[in-house]
């Protein structure tokens, strides 16, 4: 169940990203942008880790052809 550790990640990143935003930290809201983004990509490769779908073996294998 790795693929429950980004969420609160994610979460406090958003929060973050508002405050950023209402106080015009462009530095701040840019690395909660890249913090949003890689913990979603994350989440979405554990999940499916999780599930039994190995993404990284269909990559390879779609990389192969």
């Amino acid at each position: 169940m790795y693929y429950l550790i980004p969420l609160p990640i994610i979460v406090v990143a958003v929060i973050i990203k508002i405050i950023a935003n209402f106080m015009d930290f462009k530095t701040l809201n840019s690395i909660c942008n890249i913090v949003i983004i890689l913990c979603i990509l994350f989440f979405v490769y554990f999940y499916l880790d999780y599930r039994g779908f190995n993404l990284l073996e269909k990559v390879k294998s779609f990389l192969k052809i």
